[in-house]
């Protein structure tokens, strides 16, 4: 399906194109400035460009090349060069990363180890911001680029300093607006396709020993219209047994986002003060629709308080306590083919749907199907009434004061000599879940947003109390050769009681440039509220992983690394495909065996990259079966290439490639396998940077994405309904910045 939309107001696109070439004449630059920029960037030698440090692998600074763990960095160049405007699109190249995308929020993981994102652990420079209801790393339109000065992907287990949910690794997002060196004003304006639009700000200012940090956005969007594909029944909802009554309500498919992300801080010597804040509406997109595609909505509203003090307490001693006070809450709505028995909790004084004595039910019959038998609805003009109240599934804490985590964080850095550093911590973390009013299908009352919920639904169900300690030496066991890491992490929580995950590294740079990787680690996924709710005895999924990396500088004009991992995961926990069974538990064991790689390379104004993953071996035993892992691609490649003209502008073509793969269907009653084709899209930027217009300094890019209009699928890896998902078509989006 392509349809009206992919070139929104093709006239102001090609405007916008011309006006960014434009802005080049004249420069307003001093004479000269334009040729040393140029002359500067192409001195810039590979292993300059990317050996940088990083601070996720070991919570301190630290050069990538030497972290005891493989981390994929992605720069705000990288970002403008590309046209990425959220998280998600620049994670799509990361080789051992996962994205699955039913148009809403993305599911995914690392390394084969994939569901709804809850095995990888999403951080704001440093700070959880997985949700608090299901501990998942939930990503959909919050997390724009407009404020990125790198992202740090790290795919080695974490759990060692992190604690839970770092099963897989760690995605941790440093905004530029952090950086104490950092300073002005920048306002961005975004638009494009489906007729979304967005403005951004982004600022830093020093006072004295005070200094002040900020940004955010305000960001809407039609979103793209996919009307013709959920009519499909074929390859939308192929199989679902009331596929044949709900067509004929079906007319139409709205899906409209919007996001207002909001980071504040304040300074002062070496205490601080901030905020991390976003509220994200947006419909179900693809997955959850299936007697209604136009009144679906999801909302999510999360704010992190943050304070504390980081600050040296000797030459070669420092100290950071910070205190973290987080509060969440969701509402929202959408039509599904639920059973009115389900037992999904409902306030007291809802008008719950059930069948009157006289009626005759069918238990082998769809709940529609006996609706329509027993005369409720009628098969042939099912109308927006009947979906209200037959097929409505509302949740909401909304009005409830929402969950809340209070954690405590305290870190000790000690530089006991130049060769060898410690780094000791211990964490507090409560958190006090309030349950959702929910109803379920069939109900009268209730269906809505406006009713008030029973006060019984709003308190807390769920505390859950939690402390960990930690401690990792990393000791230069030879001078500019040998680099040993051993860590290790004891967590305690209340419910499901210890987990101790170890971590071992040892790094060995053979000669100048050529750097060799050995690694182990442990690390665990704790249950969730509604995992526990389900079983209470339930344990935390366990990973046992190895891996080997190898990275080497060619010269002053490309680096390769690459890497092999074998993932060993226990007692898989969440929504993953699979035949064995659906549900907690079902997935005893799971084995992920693969290879990974990136090649950058540049030459004299080209620079180009290559990555991609390939999956070896992927098994998954339970219930006395063993079968292969199904719906994961296991081969994957991504490759670009920039050009630099006129000195401060680039031309970019991004190439995205998936293999064919088996799948399930997304109909969790289906238990056919089927093939998705193997897929190829690219996408085209020109950007530019640092022009002189009116005295404002201004950046920017123009992308096209699958320029081609290709038809790309995807896997429905947690079975929720419809049997495969239709990725995005031909769009395109701008954005412009001016920096004061």
């Amino acid at each position: 399906m392509r349809t009206v939309g992919y070139l929104y107001r093709r006239r102001f696109f090609a405007s916008a194109f011309a006006g960014m070439l434009s802005l080049g004449y004249p420069l307003e630059s001093p004479a000269g400035q334009s040729k040393e920029v140029l002359q500067e960037l192409l001195s810039l030698d590979i292993e300059s460009l990317l050996a940088i440090n990083v601070t996720t692998v070991s919570k301190k600074s630290e050069s990538i090349l030497l972290a005891p763990g493989t981390v994929y960095v992605i720069t705000e160049a990288e970002i403008r060069r590309n046209g990425w405007r959220f998280l998600q699109d620049a994670l799509k190249t990361v080789p051992s990363v996962y994205l699955y995308d039913p148009q809403s929020w993305v599911w995914g993981g690392q390394r084969g180890l994939v569901s709804n994102f809850s095995q990888t652990l999403l951080m704001i420079n440093g700070r959880e911001m997985n949700n608090l209801i299901a501990s998942e790393a939930f990503i959909s339109r919050q997390f724009a680029t407009h404020n990125i000065k790198r992202i740090e992907v790290m795919a080695s287990p974490g759990s060692a300093l992190y604690g839970a949910n770092a099963l897989a690794g760690v995605i941790n997002i440093i905004t530029r607006e952090m950086d104490p060196e950092y300073a002005g004003l920048e306002l961005g304006v975004d638009y494009g396709s489906f007729n979304s639009r967005g403005l951004s700000f982004v600022f830093g200012e020093r006072l004295g020993a005070w200094r002040f940090s900020g940004s955010g956005m305000v960001y809407e969007s039609d979103e793209e219209d996919f009307t013709r594909f959920v009519q499909d029944t074929k390859k939308f909802s192929n199989g679902w047994e009331d596929n044949n009554l709900a067509s004929n309500s079906i007319n139409a498919y709205d899906n409209p986002s919007a996001s207002q992300p909001l980071n504040l801080q304040v300074d002062y010597q070496d205490y601080y003060l901030g905020v991390n804040y976003y509220k994200n509406r947006q419909s179900h997109g693809l997955e959850k629709l299936r007697w209604d595609y136009t009144s679906g909505e999801d909302n999510r509203e999360m704010a992190l308080f943050y304070g504390g003090v980081n600050t040296p307490i000797s030459r070669n001693k420092k100290l950071k306590v910070e205190y973290q006070r987080t509060r969440s809450k969701l509402w929202g709505r959408y039509a599904a083919g639920h059973d009115p028995g389900t037992g999904l909790e409902s306030p007291d004084n809802l008008d719950t749907f059930t069948f009157a004595s006289t009626d005759t039910v069918d238990p082998n019959l769809s709940f529609a199907q006996n609706l329509a038998n027993n005369g409720y609805i009628d098969p042939d003009n099912i109308t927006d009434a009947d979906i209200r109240r037959y097929f409505t599934h509302t949740y909401s804490n909304k009005k409830s004061r929402g969950s809340t985590r209070d954690k405590l964080e305290i870190q000790f850095d000690w530089d006991i000599s130049d060769r060898t550093g410690l780094i000791v911590g211990y964490t507090y973390d409560a958190i006090r879940y309030v349950g959702l009013v929910m109803t379920d299908a069939a109900t009268g009352t209730g269906s809505s947003f406006d009713v008030l919920v029973d006060i019984s639904k709003r308190k807390h169900s769920y505390d859950n109390i939690k402390q960990g300690v930690f401690a990792q030496i990393k000791s230069e066991l030879s001078i500019d050769r040998f680099w040993l890491t051993a860590g290790v992490r004891a967590d305690r929580q209340e419910h499901y009681g210890a987990s101790v995950n170890p971590r071992l590294g040892l790094v060995w740079q053979a000669r100048q440039g050529s750097v060799f990787k050995l690694l182990y680690g442990e690390a665990f996924r704790e249950p969730n509220v509604f995992e526990l709710a389900s079983d209470p005895d339930v344990k935390p999924a366990k990973l046992r992983s190895y891996e080997a990396n190898y990275s080497q500088t060619l010269g002053r004009e490309a680096r390769l690394f690459l890497a092999a991992y074998k993932n060993n995961v226990s007692d898989f926990l969440g929504s993953v495909g699979s035949n064995i069974g659906s549900g907690i538990g079902k997935v005893e064991k799971q084995k992920v065996t693969g290879v990974e790689f990136r090649l950058d390379a540049k030459y004299r104004r080209w620079m180009s990259f290559l990555s991609g993953s390939l999956i070896v071996d992927g098994k998954q035993t339970g219930q006395g079966q063993s079968t292969d892992i199904l719906s994961i691609p296991t081969q994957r490649a991504n490759a670009g290439v920039t050009y630099r003209f006129l000195s401060r502008y680039s031309a970019n073509l991004l190439y995205r490639y998936t293999g064919a793969y088996d799948a399930l269907s997304g109909n969790p009653d289906s238990t056919n396998i089927f093939t998705i084709q193997s897929a190829h899209q690219f996408d085209a930027t020109l950007s530019m940077q640092d022009i002189m217009f009116s005295g404002k300094n201004v950046n920017g890019f123009f992308t096209i994405t699958n320029i081609t209009d290709a038809t790309v699928y995807q896997a429905n890896v947690r079975r929720s309904g419809p049997h495969k998902f239709l990725q995005g078509g031909r769009a395109a989006y701008f954005r412009l910045v001016a920096k004061w």
